[in-house]
């Protein structure tokens, strides 16, 4: 993105600026038509700006005389350091500290609150956001279209206009996720749409574990990585209380983990709460208990507008062998002795109860003597019966769980 400007007001456009731009589109630098660096911002997570002028080398809003020594010595010593290389020609020369110490002397200062210095004049910022310096009163605000983003509280400055389509809360910035959402009309939350192809590791068959909140982010840090961590986060946020899912990321299965069902174990063990989750998503996707994705989408399996009542029903079928196995798999699961391996064993408890007794509920309804079952009117009415045999499954083992925890 450029900009193009009249600065002498003569009718001719004898500026040209450059926007940089992060993958969230943050403006984070400009530069001139010959390259040269002209001032860097940066952004807390809800949008209030530090503006860093050029030739700021320590980064602290405003350009010093201890600025002007550093790049002398670095230009003394035949050192070099980009931030000094201000016409971006690969080395820190007098031409640099000419600029830097023309800089302290026109008192170029910017900072926490500042976008931008006044003669330069940009307005594109967070998020690719127009500032509205104009504005009175405190704090910094954003136009993005619909409503107006108050940067100092986080929040926007009216109602949301379609209603509740990001939760209860009709004033909150992109459900409490700043660093990663963004929202291009003011209406509606999002994440960015990556353009990038997809890691290798996540093309079939290889089906990847990505852990949301609470668990074990991948080191990979592409993004690709980035926007399906963010995409897992979503969805666990809309299904809170889940462990993991199957999820369909882009038309690709990929399995989210949400977060942990007891403690943590030492050494290298890890979480074997956490594996035995991962074994039964993965479990689902092989013995085909989840819908498969269609081409591009990101969303839940069984949300897809193709997936039929049929399919929903014998997916549940299919879904008793995973718990089988997962049943399993809690069930070897060592807990540390005494009242340090107390919330293990209750937890242990629970998961083994519940998905023995889930897996007998779905072979019961399901599959028994392979004849179909009474089909309920709707997709809505076979959820709301899923998730009536999951609660009666853990209705009466709550307590006898915590004696069990208790006697190990």
């Amino acid at each position: 993105m450029l900009r193009d400007r009249d600065t002498t007001a003569n009718g001719t456009l004898d500026e040209r600026v450059y926007y940089l731009h992060n993958w969230r589109s943050d403006i984070v630098a400009l530069i001139s038509h010959a390259g040269s660096q002209i001032e860097q911002v940066r952004y807390e997570p809800y949008g209030t700006p530090f503006g860093i002028p050029a030739g700021d080398i320590d980064a602290d809003g405003k350009v010093t005389q201890d600025d002007v020594d550093q790049a002398a010595a670095w230009y003394s010593g035949s050192a070099y350091d980009v931030r000094a290389d201000l016409d971006m020609n690969g080395s820190v020369n007098l031409s640099d500290i000419t600029y830097i110490a023309g800089n302290k002397v026109l008192n170029h200062e910017t900072g926490r609150g500042v976008l931008s210095l006044e003669h330069i004049g940009s307005r594109k910022g967070y998020a690719g956001y127009e500032n509205l310096a104009e504005l009175e009163g405190s704090g910094v605000k954003w136009d993005v279209r619909n409503r107006v983003l108050l940067s100092e509280i986080g929040s926007w400055n009216r109602r949301d206009p379609l209603g509740y389509v990001d939760g209860v809360s009709l004033y909150e910035y992109v459900m409490g996720r700043p660093i990663l959402g963004y929202d291009t009309y003011g209406t509606h939350r999002a994440f960015a749409q990556d353009s990038t192809p997809m890691a290798p590791w996540l093309a079939p068959p290889s089906i990847p574990i990505v852990d949301a909140p609470g668990g074990d982010i991948p080191d990979d840090t592409t993004p690709s990585m980035v926007l399906l961590i963010a995409a897992c986060e979503q969805a666990c946020q809309d299904n809170r209380g889940a462990g993991a899912m199957g999820y369909c990321y882009k038309g690709k299965p990929v399995v989210c983990i949400c977060r942990t069902r007891g403690r943590e174990l030492p050494g290298e063990q890890g979480d074997p709460f956490r594996a035995c989750q991962r074994e039964y998503e993965l479990d689902q996707w092989n013995y085909g208990s989840q819908t498969d994705c269609a081409p591009g989408y990101t969303g839940l399996p069984d949300k897809q507008p193709h997936v039929t009542h049929e399919n929903v029903r014998v997916s549940l079928c299919r879904k008793a062998l995973s718990l089988r196995k997962y049943e399993a798999c809690v069930g070897r699961i060592s807990c540390p002795e005494g009242n340090e391996g107390y919330e293990c064993r209750e937890g242990r408890c629970l998961l083994r109860e519940r998905n023995r007794c889930w897996a007998e509920s779905l072979e019961k309804v399901y599959c028994q003597n392979n004849t179909p079952p009474v089909i309920p009117p709707s997709r809505e009415e076979e959820t709301r019966r899923n998730i009536s045999i999951q609660t009666d499954c853990m209705k009466g083992s709550g307590q006898r769980c915590k004696n069990e925890a208790s006697e190990g």
